[in-house]
């Protein structure tokens, strides 16, 4: 076996573990996904009608993207910078509005209000994909 012969093969081989590396990586972080999440939520609501400030809270489900996108970076000679960027990253394709009900209300001196609920509006991603970055 010649000297060429036997750097060929240490090069595949290496150019193989990384590849295999980077797949089992892969598997680890899944890929981009809508994955629903719990999130605390805090609002001051002022009454016109009463003249009143008050303080509502509670919590809800909601999506949010998650995961790995396959970005990389190729050497361009073309390029000024020497390389072109192909980046990606796990975000919304569309979004859909959620009606959330705070059930806990409190005066301003911190008294909880009986029976008094505040609906609030919150922005939700109906499902994921890996886009352009930016």
């Amino acid at each position: 076996m010649s000297y060429m012969h036997s750097v060929g093969l240490i090069l595949v081989y290496a150019i193989c573990f990384v590849l295999s590396k980077g797949a089992s990586q892969s598997r680890r972080h899944p890929q981009c996904q809508a994955v629903t999440t719990v999130i605390k939520i805090s609002q001051e609501v002022y009454e016109q009608d009463t003249k009143r400030t008050m303080f509502c809270r509670g919590s809800a489900n909601v999506t949010s993207c998650e995961g790995t996108c396959k970005s990389r970076m190729i050497p361009k000679v073309s390029s000024p910078l020497g390389f072109t960027k192909v980046c990606k990253c796990c975000r919304e394709n569309r979004l859909r509005i959620k009606k959330v009900e705070l059930r806990k209300c409190y005066t301003e001196d911190k008294v909880l209000i009986p029976n008094e609920r505040y609906t609030v509006d919150i922005r939700e991603p109906e499902s994921c994909s890996c886009s352009t970055c930016g």
